[in-house]
């Protein structure tokens, strides 16, 4: 299959729900091929549109066309494939990194949600560990 995914000029990702990760855009960056995604979707974080992909309105076939059309240009998809190569291996996945990530976006919540309870003069339940 890699053969293949590399041959590409892009990779597609249609998709018609709000997909929460996107493991074939990350598959294909590491190859050095660029994705087309939905705007609003977990996928869409995995591009830099116009770097690495381009995002397009999900369920516009218009917009979809368009967005494939941006790679009838040779010099976009080179630039593209290699804006989504290095994207990917400046920073490739591993557990810990995703595992502070989750964590850093837990610290958010519960900060802002701490915020905005003292705002509303409430305070919040402290349980020992």
């Amino acid at each position: 299959m890699s053969a293949e995914l590399r041959a590409a000029r892009c990779v597609v990702v249609p998709s018609l729900w709000y997909e929460t990760f996107g493991l074939v855009v990350l598959e294909a960056a590491a190859l050095g091929v660029p994705a087309i995604a939905p705007e609003d979707t977990a996928v869409r974080d995995l591009i830099v549109p116009g770097a690495s992909g381009v995002a397009f309105e999900r369920g516009n076939a218009q917009a979809l066309a368009a967005a494939l059309r941006a790679f009838s240009d040779d010099a976009a998809v080179e630039r593209m494939s290699q804006g989504a190569y290095d994207a990917f291996w400046s920073n490739p996945p591993s557990m810990s990194a995703h595992v502070e990530r989750l964590l850093a976006t837990y610290r958010d919540v519960l900060a802002a949600t701490a915020r905005a309870s003292a705002g509303a003069g409430v305070t919040m339940p402290v349980r020992a560990s």
